[in-house]
């Protein structure tokens, strides 16, 4: 288990989405791997060629929904076949993070052009003695192998993906084919259902203190950093998380739990394939929080548990939403309101009215009386600061 992953970030427009992509920007050059970072995806020969100036490549994708629109008219429409790859060649580089990226023979004759230009570079540059840090030098084994390689793919491709999106772009294109396809289901959705937050008032952003900088340098290099690394990449054996007795004990329940979530599903919705994708995204988000102890301990799996077992009941619920509108318009008008609210954040009515065209008020009403009475809901009373007191609907 490695600890790359594809976060969708969903948020309403003007929240502040641009803040998390530049601090996860800033991340990056704090611990440096900023020269694997990359904005937007162009095509699938993109995804490759990234891969090959660095072992490990970061995506930070802007208005995501728009991207996955355009890949889904260039499968309808026949237009842009440049991008049609996209998601596969995304599916099959996260997939051998522990193996080898096998390349098509012209992908093949591109990559060892490249090596072998670069490791004649190097033994030049060596070979003069223009190489005083000794860089260069340790550059050439890894090329070596590589070339030795290259007929069995790219040796252990390292990608992470992190796409920006609205609700309005993004969540209308969660189907139950995409959902199930396994690019969906290999992702972690983070929502801010408040489209309204509240500004902080005398916020001012405080810099990246020195200690941090060099905790997330040590976190990336295991302890060692080389600030004169041209390079993203790691070939040797990784370092190893542990697992306590505890958290081992607690895992096993997890494995448990999603196999009878999948059952039910399977009997119901026939939605199974995300769920069973669940114990993989709890393994790695654990993982993650583990990374600075090299100790995954019960806590761990508590919390990343909660995280993806929220995560899975907001994707299905969303696969509802845009899946059975034809079958079942109560089922669709009850995903809908479970899709705009938390248990931390509630609604009003006429906010749900506003937000949910689809149906007339008058149903909606209808719903929320329904869902309060399966205790699926719960109105809460609320007064504003201008005095004004209203009902706001929270899940329960």
């Amino acid at each position: 288990m490695t600890a790359n992953l594809f976060v969708f970030c969903v948020a309403g427009s003007g929240t502040g989405k641009e803040a998390i992509s530049q601090s996860v920007a800033e991340v990056h050059r704090a611990a440096g791997i900023h020269r694997a970072s990359h904005g937007p995806i162009k095509s699938e020969q993109e995804i490759i060629r990234n891969l090959i100036k660095n072992q490990a490549a970061f995506h930070d994708v802007d208005e995501f929904g728009y991207f996955l629109q355009r890949i889904n008219n260039a499968r309808k429409h026949g237009g842009a076949s440049y991008l049609d790859g996209v998601i596969a060649a995304l599916m099959s580089a996260y997939s051998k993070s522990n193996g080898y990226m096998l390349l098509t023979g012209d992908t093949k004759d591109d990559v060892r052009k490249a090596l072998s230009m670069e490791l004649k570079q190097c033994q030049k540059a060596v070979g003069e003695n223009d190489d005083p840090s000794g860089q260069l030098a340790a550059r050439i084994p890894n090329l070596e192998r590589a070339l030795g390689h290259i007929d069995n793919g790219l040796e252990k491709p390292f990608i992470s993906l992190m796409g920006l999106t609205t609700p309005e772009t993004f969540n209308g294109l969660i189907t139950r084919e995409q959902a199930t396809n396994g690019f969906i289901g290999r992702s972690l959705f983070i929502n801010q259902l408040d489209t309204n937050p509240r500004i902080k008032k005398k916020f001012k952003k405080p810099p990246m203190s020195f200690g941090m900088q060099q905790t997330i340098a040590g976190l990336y290099g295991g302890g060692n950093f080389d600030a004169n690394q041209t390079r993203v990449e790691y070939y040797s054996e990784r370092i190893k998380v542990s697992t306590d007795k505890e958290a081992r004990a607690m895992l096993e329940k997890v494995s448990d739990w999603i196999w009878n979530y999948a059952e039910l599903q399977k009997e119901t919705t026939g939605l199974e394939a995300i769920v069973r994708r669940g114990y993989e995204m709890i393994a790695k988000v654990s993982l993650i929080l583990a990374a600075p102890s090299g100790i995954r301990t019960a806590e761990h799996v508590r919390w990343a548990f909660a995280l993806i077992k929220k995560d899975l009941s907001e994707k299905m619920n969303t696969v509802n939403v845009n899946d059975e509108e034809k079958n079942d318009p109560g089922s669709v008008l009850k995903a809908s309101i479970i899709e705009r609210i938390g248990i931390d954040h509630g609604e009003t009515l006429s906010t749900l009215d506003n937000r949910i065209r689809k149906f007339k008020r008058k149903a909606i009403e209808k719903m929320v009386s329904v869902m309060i009475e399966e205790r699926l809901i719960k109105p809460v009373e609320e007064k504003a600061k201008n005095g004004k007191k209203s009902i706001k609907y929270y899940l329960a």
